[in-house]
């Protein structure tokens, strides 16, 4: 609905020089759109010049949506199955696009029981493994393993 603007004003009389403008907004919806600044430079209230190029790449932000997609494996086999007598590990592979690299996450994961639909619980505490990471890529993947005493 609303025009999303940014305004400043130089904090030298240099003839040369560069400001930062932050444009900070509700982004919700905006999924999968790509955006552009334009600029104007004002004197007195007077249009000097302008950048507005609706194709250059360098003014153009993408809006993405991070998603993940997981899988689990018994990891002594990569089956789906575990010896329910022995110690075993699942390891759950968190495949994750649309990150931003170099950024700090942290992945959190529960084992639930398929048939309650209720968080899996072992003495009485819910099955869970956190892991932080930072993203190198913006699509990747970090594992977690649940491990469980016979």
């Amino acid at each position: 609905g609303k025009e999303v603007t940014a305004e400043t004003k130089p904090t030298t009389n240099a003839a040369n020089g560069s400001i930062t403008l932050d444009f900070t907004f509700d982004a919700t919806g905006l999924e999968e759109k790509e955006v552009v600044v334009f600029e104007e430079l004002l004197k007195d209230g007077k249009v000097v010049t302008t950048h507005a190029d609706i194709n250059d790449k360098g003014q153009t932000v993408k809006f993405v949506k991070p998603s993940v997609k997981t899988t689990a494996t018994n990891k002594a086999d990569g089956s789906k199955e575990l010896d329910a007598s022995k110690s075993g590990t699942i390891q759950n592979k968190v495949e994750y696009k649309d990150l931003i690299a170099e950024k700090e996450y942290v992945v959190k994961g529960k084992m639930m029981d398929k048939e309650t639909n209720k968080p899996l619980l072992e003495e009485g505490k819910e099955v869970t493994v956190e892991s932080k990471f930072t993203a190198k890529e913006k699509n990747s993947s970090i594992t977690l393993d649940f491990t469980f005493n016979a």
